[in-house]
């Protein structure tokens, strides 16, 4: 016990000479942003009830290139974010003739106008925009059957972080052709697309670097 406790205290020690020494670094400006959370999405199909995600989850990887070195006014900074890696998962449950369960996954790109302010040493409020083009699947459960399309959506939202950590929230929306797996990945004539309409937000913490 006494060992443990020796420990925690200095660890305690560290990570206060850690923080005063941050504190007295200039600004920092941290490019890189790993996010992960909870995401709500919702289907609007043809001939079909709205679908409405019991719960999903999302993580994405991406950075931020400034265009000029030096903030305006001492605190802003126009950007071009561009997201490598966004990957998302929803749960559907419905209630229509049968109950079914529906698996959705998408993976993704963006790009897009950001502006970041910086009011004081650390933190930053950011603000986006982005095209997101995305490969999105929508699995059947009750009739084992995939469907698979692409899909044109964009994402707009903001996050406040201090530091290394912080909170974000954005809005997703776009719309979709689906058809059956055989056809996606083959041409195959007079196979009827399902057209689809997406909507939905993401809640996240985020990480930057």
């Amino acid at each position: 016990m006494k060992k443990i406790g020796f420990l925690l205290v200095m660890l305690c020690v560290c990570m206060t000479a850690f923080s005063q020494e941050e504190e007295s670094k200039p600004a920092r400006v941290r490019s890189n942003y790993v996010n992960i959370g909870y995401a709500e999405s919702k289907l609007n199909q043809d001939y079909f009830p709205q679908l409405k995600s019991d719960w999903g989850a999302h993580f994405t990887i991406g950075k931020t290139f400034y265009l000029h070195k030096k903030p305006l006014l001492k605190f802003i900074r126009f950007g071009i974010d561009a997201t490598w890696f966004d990957l998302t998962y929803a749960n559907y449950k419905v209630d229509y003739e049968e109950k079914e369960t529906f698996h959705h996954a998408e993976a993704a790109i963006h790009v897009g106008p950001s502006v970041t302010f910086t009011p004081v040493n650390g933190l930053n409020i950011c603000g986006y925009f982005r095209y997101a083009p995305t490969f999105s699947a929508l699995y059947s459960a009750a009739n084992d059957n995939y469907n698979l399309g692409y899909a044109t959506r964009f994402v707009g939202g903001g996050s406040v972080s201090y530091k290394v950590i912080g909170v974000g929230f954005e809005a997703r929306f776009g719309k979709s052709k689906y058809e059956p797996f055989e056809a996606f990945l083959v041409d195959i004539e007079d196979v009827e697309k399902i057209n689809t309409k997406l909507a939905g937000f993401r809640v996240y913490l985020t990480f930057r670097y």
